[in-house]
């Protein structure tokens, strides 16, 4: 991947890109696992976006000022990294979907372990889905949907009447709906 990224510049920027890569590659690897770590391909998502960053990076090497602090060009690294993980998650996000409906499958189900490994995995993503949504709505999936309360239980756990919390739990159940579709 070095000779590329050195490929991508002239030679006056190498050692940039020597140094930058070098001593931030490693750290903006696993920011981008971390970032990724709900992808049903995290370790190639994580390179992909990494690289993408470098790349990106040394196209604009030369707006990089080596002047300043070693933790700005560290932030200004990381957030690049960032950014490109964020944009794999979208391109994936648009690519497939998990509906709510196979949620309560997945749930019930006692499939093997490798099986419950993949369930993980996509609980996590729609965890992640779960926390994008309004607080009070997010109460609510959660305690409907990962907990399994009925209304009534939920409605008693708030310590609130249960009638005017029923189209509350209906809205967040579209809500999610929207945001795990990409709507």
């Amino acid at each position: 991947m070095l000779a590329f990224l050195l490929s991508l510049t002239d030679e006056s920027n190498h050692n940039k890109v020597l140094y930058l890569y070098e001593k931030y590659y490693g750290e903006a690897l696993r920011i981008a696992r971390c970032k990724l770590s709900c992808m049903p391909n995290p370790e190639i998502d994580a390179q992909d976006a990494t690289q993408e960053a470098f790349s990106k990076i040394t196209t604009h090497i030369d707006y990089v000022d080596f002047e300043l602090e070693d933790s700005k060009i560290r932030s200004y690294v990381m957030e690049v990294v960032r950014n490109e993980a964020i944009n794999i998650i979208r391109q994936r996000k648009n690519q497939t979907h998990v509906s709510l409906d196979e949620i309560e499958n997945l749930m019930a189900s006692d499939e093997d372990i490798a099986g419950e490994a993949a369930e993980r995995d996509e609980l996590k993503c729609i965890t992640e889905s779960i926390d994008e949504l309004k607080e009070k709505y997010r109460i609510t999936v959660h305690l409907r949907y990962i907990i399994g309360l009925s209304p009534k239980q939920i409605a008693a756990t708030l310590e609130i009447p249960e009638r005017p919390y029923i189209p509350d739990l209906n809205e967040a159940w579209r809500s999610l709906k929207r945001i795990t579709k990409g709507d």
